[in-house]
């Protein structure tokens, strides 16, 4: 186990959850890859490592790292909900920043994206602490812009 996977489930236990074997199951696959899965593409995942999780359970491991504050739940303009683990700012609040295909869904994270300079913009104008800041970039990826013909 890796120390990311345990902090996690340590943070799900802090949070007053149980460790079932769907969350650690779930919690294992979003911790070993590197990109932002949706729910069935976990449950997917999940299957081919030969894990026998239902669909519910993987949605309820979901809901339950979400509200502990432990993953976030990314919209994304066509097709299901993905999913990321939650890197906290050194201060406690949560940022986050990605650029989203409006064609297929892909979703990037952006590390360059200054973040903390819009939170900190926020609370100079409004002196209100912010908990958690998102930027959503929507538009084309590569592979769906030449795709459409539209490699601009």
């Amino acid at each position: 186990m890796g120390a990311a996977e345990h902090e996690l489930l340590e943070g799900l236990s802090h949070a007053g959850y149980r460790l079932t074997r769907a969350r650690r199951a779930v919690v294992e696959v979003l911790t070993a890859k590197a990109v932002h899965l949706s729910a069935d593409e976990l449950l997917a995942e999940l299957w081919q490592a030969g894990q026998r999780v239902s669909r519910a359970s993987v949605y309820r491991a979901l809901v339950a790292l979400e509200q502990a504050g432990l993953v976030e739940r990314v919209a994304v303009p066509r097709g299901p909900a993905r999913f990321e683990l939650i890197e906290p700012g050194g201060d406690g609040s949560r940022q986050s920043c990605h650029f989203i295909c409006g064609c297929c869904g892909r979703v990037i994270d952006l590390a360059s994206c200054r973040v903390k300079a819009v939170q900190q913009a926020a609370k100079g104008q409004t002196d209100l602490p912010v908990e958690t800041c998102q930027v959503r970039l929507i538009g084309l990826c590569d592979q769906c812009r030449t795709k459409d013909g539209a490699g601009r």
